[in-house]
C-alpha cells in the first residue's frame, strides 16, 4: 500500500488524516551571507531515544538521551543568515511585550520536542531561544520600535550549527512555509552536510501540519499529498528510517489512500486536474488488485470504516 503515495503526480518525488487530532503564499526565501573560519576540531555527535508519551502523531516525547560521540572532522565554521524576525522564532506578534517574549520563550524551553532530534540539536534549539531573548530584550534592532515605527529586523544571523535548532523552532510555532523554504535550501549547501538529520525532521513535521490543516479543511487529498512528502523526507536519511513518526505516517497513509483516491476521481474534468485524476485512476487500480473494493473505498469516504 505504501506504494500509493507514488501513485499521484502532484507528490513530488524528492521530498505525508493520520490518527492525528492535534497535528499544528509562498515567501520569496534564500539563505545567503555566509562567512567562513577554518576549524581542525573534532566534533561529538550524541543521539537521542526516545520514548513516546500517547499514540497522538504529534504528541511529545520523553528524551532519554545516550552519548554515542562520534568523532570527525569538523566542517568549517560558517553562519548563515535566515530570513526572519526574532519574534517569528518564537512564535509571538512584533508588537509582543517584553514580559510576552520571556513567557514565550522560557515555555518554549521548559517544553519536550518531538521524536528523533540529535542532541546537538536540541542543544543548539536552548542556545537559540537564550540568544534570541536577550536580542529582543537588550538590542533594539532586534526588537524595533513601535511607537518610532521602527520595524524589528528582519534577518538573523546564526551559526550553521544553530539552524536545526531555529528549523525546530520555526516547526513547533507553526511556521511550516518558513520551514519547508529555508530548509529546502539549506540542505543543498555543503555546510548542511552534518546538519540533514535534523533539518530533513523539522521539513517532515512541518509536512505533518501542512496535512493537518488540510484535514481541518476537510481536503483528505491535499492531507495525504503532505503526509506522503514527509514519508520521503524521511525515507530520504538512514538515520531517519526508525523513528515511531514514519510508522505512524505510513499506516496513515495505507488508510486513507482509499478516500483520497475517491476524493481526486470526483474532482471536475478540466485540464488542470488530469494529472490528478490519471494517478488516481492508477491508485484504484492497486487498491483493487490488493483486495480493497468500491464498498471499502466508501466506508473510508463516508467515515463508517470500522
Amino acid at each position: 500500500m505504501a506504494a500509493l503515495s507514488h501513485a499521484f503526480p502532484s507528490i513530488p518525488s524528492s521530498c505525508c488524516h493520520c490518527r492525528i487530532s492535534n497535528l499544528k503564499e509562498d515567501h520569496k526565501v534564500c539563505v545567503w551571507g555566509f562567512s567562513r573560519e577554518i576549524s581542525d576540531n573534532e566534533i561529538g555527535v550524541s543521539r537521542v531515544y526516545w520514548k513516546k508519551d500517547n499514540n497522538n502523531l504529534t504528541g511529545r516525547w520523553t528524551v532519554n538521551a545516550i552519548d554515542t560521540h562520534i568523532a570527525e572532522t569538523a566542517p568549517p565554521r560558517t553562519t548563515v543568515e535566515i530570513p526572519i524576525t526574532c519574534y517569528q522564532l518564537i512564535g509571538v506578534p512584533d508588537q509582543a511585550e517584553k514580559d510576552e517574549v520571556v513567557k514565550s520563550v522560557m515555555d518554549l524551553k521548559s517544553a519536550e520536542i518531538e521524536e528523533g532530534y540529535t542532541m546537538d540539536a536540541v542543544a543548539s534549539r536552548q542556545g537559540l531561544l537564550m540568544d534570541v531573548r536577550d536580542k529582543l530584550l537588550f538590542e533594539p534592532e532586534y526588537a524595533g520600535n513601535i511607537k518610532e515605527k521602527i520595524p524589528p529586523k528582519s534577518s538573523l544571523r546564526i551559526p550553521w550549527a544553530w539552524l536545526p535548532g531555529a528549523l525546530c523552532l520555526l516547526q513547533e510555532v507553526g511556521e511550516v512555509k518558513l520551514v519547508q523554504d529555508i530548509g529546502r535550501v539549506a540542505v543543498q549547501h555543503p555546510d548542511a552536510k552534518p546538519y540533514v538529520h535534523d533539518l530533513l525532521l523539522s521539513m517532515a513535521l512541518a509536512e505533518c501540519g501542512t496535512a493537518k490543516i488540510g484535514f481541518e479543511k476537510n481536503k483528505v487529498s491535499q492531507g495525504f499529498e503532505a503526509l506522503a512528502r514527509a514519508q520521503s523526507l524521511l525515507r530520504s536519511k538512514k538515520s531517519l528510517g526508525k523513528i515511531a513518526l514514519l510508522s505512524q505516517i505510513e499506516e496513515s497513509l495505507e488508510e486513507l489512500a482509499p478516500a483520497c483516491t475517491l476524493e481526486l476521481l470526483g474532482m471536475p474534468h478540466s485540464p488542470e486536474n488530469a494529472e490528478r485524476r490519471r494517478g488516481a485512476i492508477a491508485a484504484l487500480r492497486e487498491l483493487v488488485r490488493q483486495g480493497l473494493g468500491v464498498e471499502t473505498c466508501v466506508e473510508f469516504k463516508t467515515g463508517h470504516a470500522s
